[in-house]
C-alpha cells in the first residue's frame, strides 16, 4: 500500500498517505530482512532518505512522538541524518510510546546499552 510519494497508506482504499505508518512499515521491513526476506537495500535507502528529507528540520512535525518514531527508524537504518532529528526532539513532551521509540533510536546508535 505504498504511495508513489514513498509513504504508505493506512487503509487499502484510502487515498491519503499516513506519515505515522511509514516509519513503522520501514522498521517492520528491517525485521523481515532478519528473517531472510529479500528486500533490496536501495529500496530501504530510498525510504529512509524519503522520511529524512521530508521531515528533518521541518515545521510540519510538532508531534514529538512522531519525531521519535522517525528518529528510531533512521537510527536503525544508520542514516546520516539520524542525529539531526534526534536534536529536534524534546523528550519532556514524549508519551510512553514516544519515549520507548526514542530509546530504540538511542540503542541503535550505541548511546544506550
Amino acid at each position: 500500500m505504498q504511495d508513489i510519494s514513498g509513504e504508505w497508506h493506512y487503509w487499502e482504499n484510502d487515498p491519503s498517505v499516513n506519515e505515522h505508518v511509514t516509519p513503522y512499515v520501514i522498521r517492520s521491513l528491517y525485521e523481515f530482512k532478519k528473517l531472510w526476506v529479500s528486500i533490496p537495500e536501495d529500496n530501504i535507502k530510498r525510504w529512509l532518505d524519503y522520511i529524512a528529507n521530508m521531515y528533518i528540520g521541518s515545521e510540519q512535525i510538532d508531534n514529538m512522538d512522531q519525531k521519535a518514531e522517525i528518529f528510531a527508524t533512521l537510527a536503525l537504518g544508520k542514516h546520516p541524518k539520524t542525529t539531526e532529528i534526534q536534536s529536534s526532539i524534546d523528550i519532556s513532551k514524549l508519551s510512553r510510546h514516544g519515549y520507548l521509540m526514542y530509546h530504540v533510536g538511542l540503542q541503535a546508535i550505541g548511546k544506550l546499552w
